[in-house]
């Protein structure tokens, strides 16, 4: 029983930290990393604006690059340095091999819940988020890409 009871509280202490830990700009998430140095069990909420996405060689996952979430047409000139990034790895379902991936589109904002491992590399904030094919809250996109003018 009391296993029970340490898994519940765990359960509520992950999801309270989802719950603070909510960030739509890369600027705050480095300072979050920086002086808190998270553990590797504390989750964040992310909302960023995909710049770019390639598949991992060799891997089941992605490599998702985003900005800020409060975006404008010019999105693309924003990127001035690694400070205005965030790079999160998008594993995939390990459970549902050869099932549709999750194709993330440049311009367009993310929401990405449950975002792990929390750390800088080479000066870029980093995190990974496991994808969940029958769960459609964990990773949603929240708006379409931007139309350029002409």
């Amino acid at each position: 029983m009391d296993l029970l009871f340490a898994i519940q509280d765990d359960v509520l202490k992950q999801k309270e930290q989802e719950a603070v830990n909510y960030f739509s700009h890369v600027q705050e998430l480095r300072e979050f990393i920086m002086t808190t140095r998270p553990a590797r069990d504390v989750v964040t909420t992310l909302k960023v604006r995909c710049i770019s996405a390639e598949r991992l060689n060799g891997c089941r996952g992605n490599r998702v690059t985003g900005i800020d979430s409060m975006g404008c047409v010019g999105w693309e000139r924003r990127v001035r340095e690694l400070r205005d990034i965030v790079a999160i790895t998008v594993w995939d379902d390990s459970t549902a091999f050869r099932q549709r991936k999750i194709d993330f589109r440049p311009g367009a904002v993310y929401v990405l819940h449950q975002v792990e491992y929390l750390g800088f590399h080479d000066g870029i904030a980093n995190g990974t988020v496991h994808y969940e094919v029958n769960n459609a809250y964990k990773i949603r996109e929240v708006s379409p890409p931007l139309s350029k003018l002409k």
